[in-house]
């Protein structure tokens, strides 16, 4: 993590800021926020929308020999902010979000609002569901980031069945029999 401008600037006494950046690979269109008002670029030329301090996050810590981490990125608004509409489709988003890549990055600023260095990834992930809440003057949606080292700890949930084996290769049959087994009892070894 090489920040030459943001350490030099600190080394000067500047007074440094620091925003969120959030990348959402959206089914309908990837989305770039930051967590400042108005847009901003960045080393890369990449212009962020501004959406203010409605966006937070939450985890994505990782330790040495602990489980893989997530990431709640919670947007939180006044109700008039989060429409009726909105919330509902955040209600049935599954298809618009789950699976779908999300980053969150830090970016550092000079007194100016101007990036210094490029921005720093913080947390990457795919997401994985979301949630909406209402309460009487707020509005919350909490999206659920999981860690990609999450599936690495699992096999695939797989049950062994001739159908399941026959996807793997159609010319396998050495699961035919296995599903009539289920509920047989059978006697090993079988001596005549």
């Amino acid at each position: 993590m090489l920040m030459p401008e943001t350490i030099a600037a600190l080394q000067r006494g500047t007074a440094q800021g620091i925003g969120w950046l959030f990348f959402m690979d959206f089914k309908s269109g990837p989305q770039w926020a930051w967590s400042g008002t108005g847009p901003l670029t960045t080393a890369d030329g990449r212009v962020w929308q501004g959406v203010g301090d409605v966006l937070s996050v939450s985890g994505g810590e990782y330790a040495v020999g602990s489980e893989s981490g997530n990431m709640q990125i919670t947007v939180r608004a006044k109700r008039d902010s989060l429409s009726d509409p909105v919330m509902r489709a955040v209600a049935r988003s599954e298809s618009e979000i789950y699976g779908r890549s999300c980053f969150a990055a830090i970016q550092f600023f000079d007194r100016n609002m101007q990036c210094t260095d490029r921005y720093q990834i913080y947390f990457i992930g795919f997401m994985d569901q979301a949630t909406a809440k209402v309460s009487a003057g707020e509005r919350e949606i909490v999206l659920n980031v999981e860690s990609p080292l999450m599936f690495l700890a699992h096999h695939p949930v797989e049950f062994y069945s001739d159908r399941d084996q026959r996807l793997r290769d159609v010319d396998d049959g050495s699961f035919k029999h296995v599903s009539a087994t289920r509920t047989k009892q059978i006697q090993w070894p079988v001596f005549n």
